[in-house]
C-alpha cells in the first residue's frame, strides 16, 4: 500500500545485518515460481537507508574490521528527490554473532548532516568481542524533519509533518582470528544493460524528477498509455570477476564462490522482483541476472517527461556491498 499521508511521519525500521539478508534471500527463493511482487521495497517513495558498508582507510575494499580497529560506516542514503534538510546520529554497541539486540548500552559516535551519511568509529578489543559477539552500529537518518535523542534508549528520533526518519542498524562484520578478510563487490565497474545496449553510468548525474525529452541525452522509455499493457523493459546486470572470491564457509571443508543478492530500487515505475541472485554454483565469469522494469502510467508523469532513477545494491552475503546508480528519461506515449 503506498503512503499518502504526506502530514504524518514516515519511519521505517532497517537492520541492515548479514542474518537479515540471508533470511531475504531464502524468502525470494521459496517465493520462486511466484509474482515476488513486492513495490514498496524498491520503490522509492520516500528517502531512505537502502545499504551500509564498512570503510578501511588503511585498506581500501575491505569489508571486514579487525578488533580494535579505526574504520567508517557509509550508509547509503536516497530517495525520489533531495531532501531540505538531512540529519543523523549513530551509536555502536556490542551484540551476539547471531542476534540483533545490544548486550551493553549503545555509546554515541557520530552525528552529523547532509551527504554522504558516514559514521566513524573504533571496533571493541579483542578481549571485548571474544568469539561470541560483534560490533553493532544503530542510528537514525532523519530527512526533512528534526532530530531528537530519546534518553532512555540514546538513540536518535526523527519528529516533525512530513519527517522521513530510518531506524537503522548494522552488524559490523569482523575478521575472525587467522581468517583472510573479507572484500567488498565491486559493481561499479559492471556492465548494466537496458533493452540489451550498454546503459551508461554517466547518466547517474541526473536528477530524479526533472522534465527531460528525447534531446536530454538519456535513454528514453514512453510511459504506459491509458488502457494499454505495460511494455516492461529488461535491465541485464553482469556481474564480473572482482564481485566474488572463493571461500570456505564456516563448518565446511569445501570452498565455493560467494553467493551475491542484487537489490533494485527506482523511484517511480515498479520492477517485477525487488531482488536478483547470482548462486555460489554458478561459475561464469560473467554471470548475469535479467530483472524487469515497468514504466509508469502517463497519467502520473508530471509534464510530457520526467527523469526515473534506478539504484542496485549488491550484497555478497557476508557484509561485503557495493552499489551503482543509472537514470533514464520516462516520456509520454
Amino acid at each position: 500500500m503506498r503512503d499518502h499521508e504526506n502530514n504524518m511521519k514516515k519511519q521505517s525500521i532497517v537492520p541492515i545485518s548479514i542474518a537479515l539478508i540471508v533470511a531475504a534471500t531464502v524468502a525470494m527463493l521459496l517465493a520462486a515460481g511466484c509474482s515476488n511482487d513486492l513495490p514498496l521495497a524498491s520503490v522509492l517513495e520516500r528517502t531512505r537507508v537502502i545499504g551500509a558498508r564498512v570503510e578501511v582507510a588503511s585498506d581500501p575494499g575491505r569489508a571486514e574490521v579487525a578488533p580494535g580497529e579505526s574504520a567508517t560506516v557509509e550508509w547509503i542514503v536516497t530517495g525520489p528527490a533531495a531532501p531540505t534538510s538531512l540529519d543523523w546520529a549513530f551509536a555502536l554497541c556490542t551484540t551476539a554473532a547471531n542476534g540483533a539486540t545490544c548486550k551493553d548500552a549503545p555509546q554515541p559516535i557520530a552525528t552529523g548532516s547532509g551527504q554522504p551519511v558516514v559514521a566513524p568509529f573504533t571496533a571493541p578489543d579483542a578481549a571485548t568481542l571474544g568469539t561470541d559477539f560483534l560490533p553493532m552500529m544503530l542510528g537514525e537518518v532523519c530527512a526533512d524533519g528534526t532530530l531528537g535523542f530519546d534518553p532512555n534508549t540514546q538513540l536518535g528520533t526523527c519528529t516533525g509533518a512530513g519527517a522521513s526518519g530510518t531506524s537503522a542498524n548494522f552488524v559490523v562484520p569482523v575478521t575472525p582470528d587467522g581468517a583472510t578478510p573479507n572484500r567488498h563487490p565491486v559493481l561499479a565497474n559492471d556492465v548494466v544493460q537496458l533493452g540489451g545496449v550498454d546503459w551508461d553510468p554517466a547518466t547517474a548525474t541526473a536528477t530524479a524528477g526533472d522534465a527531460c525529452d528525447a534531446t536530454t541525452g538519456l535513454p528514453v522509455v514512453s510511459a504506459t498509455a491509458t488502457g494499454q499493457d505495460a511494455v516492461k523493459q529488461e535491465i541485464r546486470i553482469v556481474s564480473d570477476g572482482d564481485d566474488r572470491e572463493t571461500y570456505t564457509p564456516a563448518g565446511a571443508t569445501t570452498a565455493q564462490l560467494e553467493e551475491l543478492q542484487i537489490s533494485n530500487f527506482t523511484t517511480t515505475g515498479k520492477f517485477e522482483s525487488s531482488y536478483a541472485a547470482i548462486f555460489s554454483t554458478d561459475t561464469r565469469p560473467d554471470a548475469d541476472v535479467i530483472v524487469k522494469w515497468e514504466p509508469p502510467a502517463a497519467a502520473d508523469l508530471s509534464g510530457g517527461g520526467e527523469v526515473v532513477m534506478f539504484y542496485f545494491v549488491v550484497r555478497d552475503l557476508r557484509g561485503g556491498l557495493d552499489w551503482t546508480s543509472r537514470a533514464l528519461c520516462t516520456i509520454s506515449p
